[in-house]
């Protein structure tokens, strides 16, 4: 069963992307910052913390070498940190970013932070922690998904496990993924805020209009488009993902 729905979800997503070749994004909603902008801070940087990266580090995501590196993977679950690639980490330690360790305090050059402040029910709390884990002209990458999207008003709406279930039938290669998510102030206005009062400059903003969450069923996908299209024009918070860098200035 679970292949047929695997099979049904692949063909309805090759649809989706033959419709996105007949009424394209316009160019500026597709993008990421990593290539341009996180790939070289990393290879630059001598200290690296990996904040919510778990198993799934950004340095073997990306093939990017982190030898010579101090490359710290800090999670909350440690089991995350257990399954990771082996040797990928130089070290890992449990953390709660909402209250971190002093010992970590002013220690990184860089933090990247992927698709975890939407996991973390107070992200004021959460980016006071990255900044105090950054030292004097550190940078920090985060990428966390728009509150207002589609799937996050409906991922808040759903029971979890429910969700896990649906997820893993339909996108089998997320297996492992479907932790709770709170979405707790995760709009760009909000994140930028937050930043802005821990003393952090905002050097870089990118938002990704783009998204497959729907593209398993083409008339799911089809209404998103249209929902997305009106959304796009009448709320200037909306997006569906968005990353920031942060740098924390030399001086206080």
């Amino acid at each position: 069963m679970a292949s047929i729905i695997s099979r049904f979800a692949a063909a309805n997503s090759w649809l989706a992307r033959q419709f996105d070749r007949l009424v394209p994004y316009p160019p500026r909603q597709i993008g990421t910052l990593a290539p341009n902008e996180l790939k070289p801070m990393f290879e630059e940087a001598h200290s690296v913390a990996d904040v919510g990266g778990g198993k799934k580090p950004y340095a073997y995501i990306a093939g990017l070498d982190a030898g010579g590196k101090v490359y710290v993977g800090l999670d909350f679950d440690p089991e995350e940190l257990k399954n990771a690639p082996p040797s990928t980490y130089s070290e890992t330690a449990v953390l709660d970013i909402c209250a971190p360790d002093a010992a970590q305090f002013g220690r990184f050059d860089l933090i990247v932070c992927r698709s975890t402040l939407e996991h973390v029910t107070d992200n004021a709390a959460a980016i006071a922690g990255l900044a105090a884990l950054l030292a004097p002209g550190g940078k920090c990458f985060v990428r966390l998904p728009c509150r207002r999207a589609a799937f996050a008003q409906l991922n808040l709406r759903l029971p979890n496990e429910a969700k896990r279930r649906m997820m893993h039938a339909v996108f089998p290669h997320k297996k492992g993924d479907g932790f709770p998510a709170f979405y707790n102030r995760c709009l760009p206005s909000q994140i930028r805020r937050l930043a802005l009062a821990q003393g952090l400059e905002v050097i870089a903003e990118r938002r990704t209009y783009r998204s497959t969450y729907f593209s398993f069923f083409l008339p799911f996908y089809l209404l998103w488009r249209l929902v997305g299209t009106v959304q796009y024009v009448a709320d200037k918070d909306y997006c569906e993902s968005f990353e920031m860098v942060f740098r924390k200035p030399l001086t206080a």
